[in-house]
C-alpha cells in the first residue's frame, strides 16, 4: 500500500511539473503571439487579415486528415507497449508525411478551382500547407506528452515562437505583402520539426520503424477518431469559410480577431488535459474509483476555469479589442461576447475524449462532431446572411453546446459521461481523499 501511495505520490509530481511546463509555454505563447498578432492584424488590415485566416482555415481542415486522428491512440501504445515506441512512432510518421504531401497536393488543386481569380489566396494557402509536412514534430512532442516529459518540446516551441514573431515584427518595418505573412506559419513548424528532432534524439529509447503491420492496426482503431475530428474541425472552422463566400474576407478577419480573444484562457484547460491524459489512462486499469474521480476533477478544472475567463473576458470585450486591434475591428465585439462562452463546451469535448479514448466509445465521436457540423451549416445558411458575423457566433455557440450536452444523451454507452460533467459542476467527490 505504501508502495502505491509513493507511486502515485511520484506520479502526480511529475503531472504538476509537466502541466507547469505546458502552462508556462501557453502563457509565453498567449503573450507574445497576441502582441505580434495584433501588430500584424493592425498592419495587413481586416481584409488580408481575413485572407491569412481564410486560407489557413481549410489547412487546418486538411491537417486534420493528416494527423490521421492517431494523438491519443499514440499515447496509449506507448505506454502500453513502451518497447514498441520506435515502431509505433516511425510508422506513425511515414503515414503522416505521406498524406501531408497529398493533402497538400490536393488543396492547392481546390483552391484553384474554387478561387481562379484569387492569385493571392492559392498562394497564401500553399504556403501555410507546407507546414503540414513539417507538423511530423507533434508525434515526438506525443511522446514527450506519454512520458511526463513536456518540457523539452516547450522549450522547442518557445524558440519557435520568438522566432516568427521576430520574423513578422520584420515584415511590418519592410511592408512586406500578406504572401509573406503565410509563410510564417510553415516557418515555425519547421523550427519545432528541427528543434523538437534533436531533443529527441539526445533522449530517445528506440529508432524509428515503419512497419506496415502497425499502420493497419492504427488505422483501424483511429478512424472513429478520425472522422470525428475531422467533423469537429469542419464546425469549428467552417463558420470562416462561409464568411469568406457568402460576406467578404474583411468579415473573416474581422471574426478571426473576435476568436483569437475568445480563446486565449484555452491553453490551461489544453495543457491540463494533455498532462492528465498519461495518468488517466494509467489509472483505468489500476482503480476504477481514482479513475472515475481523475475525470470529474478534470471537468471541474475546465467548467470552472471556462465560467471565470469567459466573465472577465465579457466584461472587458471592448477595451480589449481597441487595445489589441484598433478601431477597425470595433465589429468584433458582439461575435466575441457569443463565441466566448462556447469555448467551455468546446474544451469540455476534449477533456472527454480521453474517456471515450479509455473506455474504447472511439465511434460515438464522429457522431457528436457530426451532428454539430451539421447543425453548424444549416445555422450558418440560415443566419449568415440576415445577422451576418453575430449569425455566425451564434451558429457556432449553439454547435458546441450540442457536441457536448446535447448529442452524448443520445447514445447509452456515453451518457455517463454527463453524469460525471454534472458532478463536476456541482463539485460532487471533486475534493473527496480515496
Amino acid at each position: 500500500m505504501g508502495n502505491m501511495k509513493l507511486k502515485f505520490s511520484e506520479k502526480m509530481s511529475s503531472f504538476l511539473k509537466n502541466s507547469g511546463w505546458l502552462i508556462g509555454e501557453r502563457v509565453f505563447q498567449m503573450i507574445f503571439s497576441l502582441v505580434i498578432g495584433a501588430i500584424t492584424a493592425r498592419y495587413l488590415g481586416p481584409a488580408n487579415y481575413g485572407v491569412i485566416n481564410y486560407g489557413m482555415s481549410y489547412v487546418v481542415i486538411v491537417g486534420v486528415v493528416c494527423s490521421l486522428g492517431l494523438d491519443s491512440i499514440v499515447i496509449r501504445e506507448i505506454i502500453s507497449e513502451p518497447k514498441k515506441s520506435g515502431e509505433i512512432m516511425g510508422t506513425v510518421m511515414v503515414m503522416r508525411l505521406v498524406t501531408s504531401i497529398v493533402s497538400i497536393v490536393i488543396l492547392f488543386i481546390f483552391i484553384r478551382a474554387i478561387e481562379p481569380n484569387n492569385v493571392v489566396l492559392q498562394w497564401v494557402c500553399l504556403l501555410e500547407s507546407i507546414s503540414l509536412i513539417f507538423k511530423m514534430y507533434e508525434i515526438i512532442d506525443l511522446w514527450f506528452q506519454s512520458k511526463l516529459k513536456s518540457k523539452y518540446s516547450v522549450i522547442a516551441k518557445c524558440i519557435a515562437t520568438f522566432s516568427v514573431g521576430v520574423w513578422k515584427i520584420l515584415l511590418v518595418v519592410n511592408n512586406a505583402s500578406v504572401e509573406w505573412f503565410a509563410l510564417s506559419v510553415t516557418i515555425e513548424a519547421m523550427i519545432c520539426f528541427v528543434f523538437i528532432g534533436i531533443l529527441y534524439l539526445r533522449n530517445r529509447e528506440y529508432k524509428f520503424i515503419f512497419k506496415l503491420s502497425i499502420a493497419k492496426r492504427l488505422i483501424k482503431m483511429s478512424y472513429h477518431l478520425l472522422l470525428a475530428s475531422l467533423m469537429v474541425v469542419i464546425y469549428t472552422r467552417i463558420d470562416k469559410i462561409m464568411l469568406g463566400i457568402y460576406m467578404s474576407e474583411e468579415s473573416v478577419g474581422i471574426f478571426s480577431a473576435a476568436v483569437a480573444i475568445a480563446d486565449l484562457w484555452i491553453f490551461i484547460p489544453l495543457a491540463v488535459i494533455n498532462s492528465a491524459r498519461p495518468i488517466i489512462i494509467e489509472s483505468k486499469s489500476i482503480d476504477k474509483e481514482t479513475y472515475e474521480k481523475r475525470i470529474t476533477q478534470v471537468y471541474a478544472l475546465v467548467i470552472y476555469m471556462g465560467i471565470f475567463a469567459s466573465l472577465a473576458i465579457s466584461i472587458f470585450a471592448k477595451l480589449g479589442v481597441t487595445i489589441l486591434y484598433g478601431k477597425d475591428y470595433i465589429k468584433a465585439v458582439p461575435p466575441l461576447l457569443i463565441i466566448v462562452w462556447g469555448s467551455i463546451f468546446s474544451i469540455l469535448g476534449a477533456a472527454r475524449e480521453v474517456w471515450i479514448v479509455c473506455e474504447n466509445h472511439n465511434k460515438y465521436l464522429k457522431y457528436f462532431a457530426g451532428m454539430g457540423a451539421l447543425m453548424n451549416v444549416l445555422l450558418n445558411l440560415l443566419l449568415i446572411k440576415p445577422f451576418g458575423i453575430i449569425g455566425v457566433a451564434i451558429a457556432t455557440l449553439i454547435s458546441q453546446f450540442v457536441v457536448a450536452i446535447i448529442a452524448p444523451a443520445f447514445f447509452k454507452d456515453v451518457r455517463v459521461s454527463l453524469k460525471h460533467m454534472f458532478n463536476a459542476l456541482c463539485l460532487k467527490g471533486v475534493f473527496e481523499r480515496k
